[in-house]
């Protein structure tokens, strides 16, 4: 024991030295004592840098990598990752809870641009701009990715704005394999007129040759639940939806996936929607597919792991924040809160909203 608390304290003075050489701006000596961080925590004590309690893994990593940083001149522990969300109203809130509930620590700011809601009437130079306005928007909030959660969006210009930013853009799509994948072999996709109208769209039912999908387009459906939801109106889904006897329906917008269970019950069929495979790909992006989860709830008491200021540290690190960029209404929070935060575990998303014109 004494012999670990030697090693413990060694590893300490080591990590401060390297700061105050990394300041002095001494890089050699910087890089020197680095390299004896890294051998003396992994060869004489493991423990330090990957406590171990009841299978869960801290994120000492984490610690070596803001070193890592720091010797580089970075100066400052880098902040959580960030994440820009953008649809042209409530629709994108469904991608977000994906995200949400697959990840841990990282910072979304969700833009629903409902000054140019919807998109799906919008003629294709008109969405590529609105949508080129939104990601600038993300780019000066030092996004290292963006989400298009709106398959309008994506079917029109997501191509396009991944050659112009040099952060990822992650696009969201009709899970038209997916429903395919399921057996169903007639199948409705649901679609917004410009999305119906897509290449996009048109490629991604030539690949499934075993199933017959029938496309249709309510032209204000997407309006209409935008306006239900923000208590401007009562939502009549019946006087949207197309009649017939289908074995699955693909809802082909966002904003459909928010009354899916509504739908299914229409049509007596599955629904398949893109929003859990675009929360994958971003944490594909993001490399955080295959993360260790990092936490203290399951930390036994005792020994290591009762510092207070650590178990601080870990909780701030372990919280999603969600920030709502608005400029004409508050009813995309106030959504988001009544519908998807009692799904989401209690304290692990902290929720905030800015106003201005982000445009």
């Amino acid at each position: 024991m004494n012999f670990l608390i030697c090693v413990l304290r060694a590893d300490l003075i080591i990590l401060f030295c390297a700061a105050f050489f990394s300041v002095t701006s001494t890089r050699f000596f910087a890089d020197l004592i680095l390299g004896t961080v890294n051998l003396l925590s992994f060869v004489f004590n493991p423990r330090y840098f990957s406590i171990k309690c009841n299978g869960c893994k801290l994120f000492f990593a984490e610690i070596r990598t803001f070193f890592h940083g720091f010797l580089r001149g970075e100066g400052r522990m880098r902040a959580m990752p960030c994440v820009g969300i953008l649809d042209s109203g409530i629709g994108g809130l469904g991608v977000l809870f994906e995200c949400l509930s697959r990840t841990d620590g990282v910072r979304f700011y969700y833009f629903g641009d409902t000054a140019h809601a919807p998109y799906g009437s919008r003629t294709e130079g008109e969405i590529a701009s609105f949508v080129e306005a939104g990601l600038r928007c993300f780019g000066r909030l030092g996004a290292d990715a963006a989400v298009l959660a709106c398959n309008t969006a994506t079917a029109v210009c997501a191509e396009a704005m991944r050659k112009k930013f040099p952060f990822p853009v992650v696009g969201t799509e009709p899970a038209v394999r997916t429903a395919a994948a399921a057996g169903c072999r007639n199948v409705l996709v649901l679609a917004t007129p410009r999305t119906a109208r897509s290449a996009r769209l048109s490629a991604l039912i030539a690949r499934e040759r075993d199933c017959a999908f029938s496309v249709f387009a309510p032209p204000d459906l997407a309006s209409a639940i935008e306006r239900a939801a923000c208590g401007k109106g009562r939502l009549y889904l019946s006087s949207h939806l197309p009649k017939g006897r289908f074995d699955g329906v693909v809802l082909g917008c966002t904003h459909y996936t928010l009354v899916g269970e509504e739908i299914a019950g229409f049509y007596g069929a599955p629904v398949f929607d893109g929003n859990a495979g675009t929360a994958r790909r971003l944490l594909s992006v993001l490399g955080r597919d295959t993360r260790p989860p990092i936490g203290i709830s399951d930390h036994r008491q005792g020994g290591l792991t009762t510092n207070k200021r650590f178990q601080s540290l870990c909780e701030q690190q372990t919280k999603n924040e969600v920030i709502f960029l608005n400029s004409t209404q508050n009813c995309i929070k106030m959504y988001f809160e009544q519908m998807f935060s009692p799904r989401l575990e209690p304290k692990k998303v902290q929720i905030s909203q800015k106003w201005g014109n982000f445009f």
